[in-house]
């Protein structure tokens, strides 16, 4: 995949992936050691490609919040991830969500989880949802997204 296709999914530098991308009519299953990420090979601002990725403390602070200053369960979510365990497991069962649109990577759910594991150094496993599927799943926030209303950087995100 070409160095241009490989910008703006905000991945650390060791992340391991597999990318799905379409060229023409043929379906393209490459698995491989990205940079910075994934551009949709379609040339659309967003991304038609969807999937789980482990992201580092660096990455997950320039992720932008949908949901600025409701940050009031961080310190919880610290104490679960440093204990580990079976709290843990529960609290990972429900996904944390993001979406890349104009090449920035967009929090839909899970934000007080994420600035957790920002905050303890940790990578975080995250799923990006396609375009189609953040915008029926998250119809109102996605409105917001395309009009570029959130502008927060994770890092810069508080209570």
């Amino acid at each position: 995949i070409a160095a241009p296709v490989l910008a703006d999914l905000g991945l650390d530098a060791m992340a391991r992936v597999t990318i799905f991308a379409y060229n023409r009519h043929k379906l393209i299953n490459t698995l491989g050691t990205l940079g910075t990420g994934v551009v949709d090979p379609s040339g659309q601002s967003g991304n038609t490609l969807s999937g789980v990725y482990t992201y580092g403390a660096s990455s997950i602070n320039k992720f932008i919040s949908t949901e600025q200053g409701a940050l009031w369960q961080v310190s919880k979510f610290k104490q679960i991830i440093t204990k580990g365990g079976i709290e843990f497991e529960r609290m990972m069962l429900q996904p944390i969500e993001t979406v890349m649109y104009n090449g920035k990577q967009y929090i839909l759910d899970g934000h007080n989880r994420l600035k957790a594991f920002a905050e303890l150094g940790k990578d975080a496993q995250v799923t990006v949802l396609s375009l189609e599927e953040a915008t029926k799943k998250y119809k109102s926030k996605m409105e917001d997204v395309v009009k570029e209303a959130f502008n927060t950087l994770l890092e810069n995100d508080h209570e």
